[in-house]
C-alpha cells in the first residue's frame, strides 16, 4: 500500500523530531551527569573553583543543547511546511 505524499512528509517530520528528542535527552543526561559528579566530588573537599567549573560546564552543556533543540525543531518545522506547500501547490495546479 502506497502512502499519500502528505503522510510521508508527516512521518518524516515526526521521525526527525523524535530523533532530535532522543539526542537532546542523551546530551541533557551528560550535562546532568557532569553536574552531579561535581556535587559528588564536593563532599570530598574538592576546590570551590573546580566545583564551580563542573556546575558551569553542566549549565553550558544544557543551555547549548536546549538552544540546538529549539533551532532544530524550528528548522524541521519550516522544511516540513515548505514541502507541504510545494505538494499542495502542485496538486492544485493539476
Amino acid at each position: 500500500m502506497k502512502l499519500p505524499e502528505p503522510l510521508k512528509l508527516a512521518a518524516l517530520f515526526i521521525g526527525h523530531i523524535l530523533t532530535g528528542l532522543v539526542l537532546f535527552s542523551v546530551i541533557a543526561g551528560a550535562a546532568l551527569l557532569v553536574t552531579n559528579v561535581g556535587r559528588l566530588l564536593g563532599g570530598d573537599g574538592l576546590s570551590y573553583y573546580i566545583l564551580t567549573g563542573f556546575d558551569g560546564l553542566g549549565l553550558l552543556l544544557f543551555a547549548a543543547d536546549f538552544s540546538c533543540i529549539i533551532l532544530f525543531t524550528c528548522v524541521q518545522t519550516i522544511l516540513f511546511m515548505r514541502d507541504l506547500v510545494k505538494y499542495f501547490r502542485k496538486a492544485w495546479k493539476e
